[in-house]
């Protein structure tokens, strides 16, 4: 049975899906009642048949295993479409939330679409419907550590997490905090999120972190792309920056 709070979250969902939603998503198109008592009780929404998780496409084994003959202009192609996936969320008010690599699956012709919807942070008249959870490796420094429940999440948040999956397809499965720290103790990653440690970054002689080696670097790709991940990575959110919008992914 489903508690009166997330019944009217998933009500409102289905109220508010639209045709350009329901082309990138598993989005719910009705509630499920039991037919005596009229509990909720769960949703109907599209099956996406033939597809697999992002990481299946960006990770080297299982790209090779289940995408047989796909080159870097294919991983290329699904972060474009990925941007887009994101874009029709945020024009219709939606904030993905709890952006990670298990929440987006992708299929042989780099068709991206979202999948556990219900999580997603919801806007009514009255009532905004928080995302409850996060993924560390994809959440913002500025929400590391934070009940996020809690937190009204905008846009800007998604936009980091977009950029670690556009990275992640773009550097085939680096992690643009992943690297070696050259200073004193360990660096976990929720750690160089939070200080803005790209370690990919030129000005390495204030992230103190080298990339991995044999990795791809910021100048193998076009300029434009390649400022957006400074843009994204490198943003001083005090100091008024903002990190790229989906459609700035799209068009680069």
């Amino acid at each position: 049975k489903l508690d009166p709070a997330t019944a009217a979250k998933l009500q409102l969902m289905v109220q508010q899906g639209t045709p350009e939603l329901r082309k990138v998503a598993a989005w719910p198109t009705s509630v499920l009642y039991e037919e005596e008592t009229e509990a909720a009780r769960g949703i109907l929404m599209p099956r996406i048949d033939a597809a697999r998780q992002l990481h299946e496409l960006y990770g080297t084994t299982n790209r090779k295993r289940h995408f047989p003959g796909v080159l870097w202009h294919h991983m290329l192609l699904a972060a474009r479409n990925t941007a887009a996936a994101f874009h029709a969320m945020h024009e219709a008010g939606v904030i993905v939330g709890d952006v990670n690599q298990g929440n987006l699956l992708v299929d042989d012709r780099m068709r991206v679409r979202f999948i556990d919807c219900d999580s997603f942070q919801i806007a009514g008249p009255d009532t905004v419907y928080t995302c409850p959870v996060g993924t560390p490796h994809f959440t913002p420094g500025e929400l590391q550590s934070q009940n996020l429940r809690e937190v009204e999440r905008n846009v800007d948040h998604d936009a980091f997490g977009l950029a670690i999956l556009i990275f992640h397809l773009v550097f085939v499965g680096r992690h643009p905090f992943a690297g070696r720290f050259r200073g004193e103790g360990d660096l976990p990653i929720e750690r160089a999120i939070g200080e803005r440690r790209f370690a990919f970054s030129r000005d390495r002689w204030v992230t103190q972190v080298d990339p991995p080696p044999a990795s791809l670097s910021l100048d193998d790709l076009p300029g434009p792309l390649a400022n957006l991940f400074v843009m994204a990575f490198r943003a001083d959110l005090a100091a008024g920056d903002r990190r790229p919008e989906p459609a700035q992914w799209a068009e680069a």
